[in-house]
């Protein structure tokens, strides 16, 4: 889902921040008071692929869709085996809401949805276009295709549903040297804008090379390159598409996701099976949620930046699709029906709610302090902590600007007490979570030690986080 804050203006860039983590504070102590069957804050990207017996699934099927390309039509092209059609995502404690398309055609009626990227973005939209037909068969429709874009539009419900094929994000663009792939340029992006929904993906074609490669030259900052380090690259066009999110997404009216990276089956190291060269004949997914080999290192990318990696977190909604597409070993563009993209639209349905009800929580005040009188709430961390805490105290003093309090700072902690209420908001300025001490060589970081743990004990929320002091050298170095 989206937000289209703007780094140039800070104050608003971290306002909005707050808001949603505060609101995700509220919904925290609400959640947690009341037992509900289907859990809100349930990550729905962590479980593990089931069995079902029920005829429940496949969500839709195959000779019911015109629609499915034929690379993609497993049945149709002979597929034996029918097992694969039974499994479904089924997150640690909690329970995805079977996808319906009727309600789904409802929710949007009158908007667009737009999928952009690779053939990731390819499968989710034919996957959610036939779940869609599947479900209103008899419903009027229109498809057409113009360049790189293809539009099916529901028309007794005014939806849309779009894919632009954009495998880099950023612009790929003929001039007199040959084909340019252009890192900081992403003139392309006017076709997403006044789009409802975006649900972008990257990542597959930043290795190709030989005739492969679509582009003949890299260029960044007003130089050609004839190749650089693909990840490098990757990195540059991740943070040249986030800025464009920043500057042009209006939050309150627009959702955009980021598809996690979903990994190639090459190796059959990977899943235990040396010498295997592709995912032919895999016809089961992996038991468990853990990937034997570990996320794809292009994830790192996303997580490491620190100034893409606050996009990623703060301003759109990334659909983890990387820990289950790891567990389920199958052809990447081998079938559709029974696959992976089905449960994914379907998690997407689901985190749709999960955003609503956010922006149906506006933070109140009076309500927050009354639910954790007499509690004890603490922050931990760098400056993004240290952003937190001030929000929630001015927050709380704006709402009631007539209330006792009492502020005190010892050392690294502060300590805000609204004294009517007896609420404590703590800080406690430990930017790497461990010990910092001074010893006779100098300053020692012990990443084995966190004895200033102890100042934790006893509180009622506990608030962490850590990174971006991890990579201070020289004089900025604590």
């Amino acid at each position: 889902m989206m937000r289209a804050i703007g780094l140039r203006s800070g104050w608003t860039f971290f306002t909005l921040l707050i808001c949603i983590l505060i609101s995700l504070l509220v919904l925290l102590l609400r959640h947690t008071t009341a037992a509900q069957p289907h859990k809100k804050n349930c990550n729905l990207f962590r479980g593990s692929w089931i069995e079902d017996e029920t005829n429940n699934y496949p969500l839709y099927n195959s000779t019911h869709c015109p629609f499915i390309e034929h690379e993609f039509n497993c049945q149709r092209n002979g597929r034996p085996d029918k097992d694969y059609l039974k499994y479904r995502w089924k997150p640690h404690g909690c329970s995805l809401t079977r996808f319906d398309g009727g309600a789904f055609l409802k929710k949007f009626k009158g908007k667009s949805i737009m999928f952009v990227g690779d053939s990731l973005s390819r499968n989710q939209w034919l996957s959610l276009v036939c779940l869609l037909y599947t479900s209103q068969p008899k419903a009027n429709y229109n498809t057409t295709r113009v360049g790189d874009v293809s539009i099916f539009t529901f028309l007794d419900f005014g939806v849309q549903v779009m894919l632009d094929r954009s495998v880099y994000l950023v612009d790929v663009v003929m001039e007199k040297k040959g084909r340019i792939l252009k890192l900081d340029s992403i003139e392309g992006g006017k076709l997403w804008k006044g789009i409802d929904m975006l649900i972008f993906n990257t990542w597959h074609w930043w290795n190709r090379r030989g005739i492969s490669q679509p582009w003949d030259y890299i260029k960044v900052g007003g130089k050609y390159y004839k190749d650089m380090d693909r990840m490098v690259a990757f990195e540059k066009a991740l943070l040249t598409w986030a800025k464009w999110i920043d500057t042009n997404i209006v939050p309150s009216k627009q959702l955009v996701f980021f598809q996690g990276i979903s990994p190639s089956h090459y190796n059959g190291t990977e899943w235990g099976q040396p010498g295997i060269k592709s995912c032919s004949g895999q016809t089961r997914p992996l038991n468990g949620s853990t990937y034997p080999a570990g996320l794809p290192p292009s994830l790192t990318v996303q997580k490491n930046d620190n100034s893409i990696a606050k996009e990623m977190e703060d301003l759109i909604n990334s659909i983890s699709s990387t820990n289950g597409s790891l567990m389920h070993v199958n052809c990447p563009t081998k079938t559709l029906v029974g696959r992976q993209e089905d449960y994914f639209n379907s998690i997407n349905g689901n985190s749709i709610r999960l955003e609503e009800d956010l922006r149906n929580e506006r933070f109140e005040g009076l309500e927050f302090l009354k639910r954790v009188k007499g509690k004890k709430i603490m922050f931990i961390g760098d400056s993004l902590s240290l952003n937190q805490w001030q929000s929630l105290t001015c927050m709380l003093h704006a709402a009631f600007p007539k209330l006792n309090y009492t502020l005190q700072r010892k050392g690294d902690v502060s300590n805000f007490v609204f004294q009517d209420y007896n609420v404590s908001l703590i800080l406690s300025r430990n930017a790497f979570l461990v010990d910092l001490v001074k010893e006779k060589i100098g300053r020692v970081l012990k990443l084995d030690s966190i004895q200033n743990g102890d100042a934790w004990k006893g509180f009622d929320m506990l608030i962490f986080n850590t990174w971006h002091w991890w990579l201070h050298k020289g004089s900025q170095q604590s």
